[in-house]
């Protein structure tokens, strides 16, 4: 459910000022399936704003390539 008003906030907040993690290693994260989780929650964005969402975003603010 907080992904849906995740991908509703977008237009709000912008996918540069928004990040996804599948919380790995806690028991709540969605690894190994992360992949899968994220075509089905966020597949109809565009790969662009899909891809700041789970990764150009945090590795940004973390100063990682």
């Amino acid at each position: 459910m907080a992904d849906l008003i995740f991908v509703d906030s977008l237009p709000r907040c912008g996918p540069e000022n928004i990040v996804w993690s599948s919380d790995y290693p806690h028991t709540a994260a969605t690894y190994p399936c992360s992949q899968e989780i994220v075509a089905k929650r966020f597949g109809s964005l565009p790969d662009e704003q899909r891809r700041k969402i789970v990764h150009d975003t945090a590795a940004r603010v973390h100063g990682l390539d």
